[in-house]
């Protein structure tokens, strides 16, 4: 629980750079992947995705919608 913590969060600008040290090496960690198949074929109705990419595009559209969730919450409370 966020109130249980004991450590200060990190500034913005430090998270900033530990992503954009990651930036670099996740095209070389997929490169030529994408397309492998998956090791397990996750559906939703009747769409499956059965490749790296399909499920890395999930997981895109699916952290987008937490995004714009927070930021409609964010200016809600504003």
């Amino acid at each position: 629980m966020p109130s249980e913590w004991k450590a200060d969060p990190p500034a913005i600008q430090d998270i900033i750079s530990v992503l954009e040290e990651q930036r670099d090496r996740i095209p070389l960690h997929f490169s030529g992947k994408l397309l492998n198949p998956a090791s397990e074929i996750f559906a939703i109705q009747s769409y499956e995705m059965n490749t790296v990419d399909s499920l890395v595009n999930l997981i895109l559209y699916h952290e987008g919608i937490h995004s714009g969730t927070i930021k409609t919450l964010n200016n809600t409370i504003k």
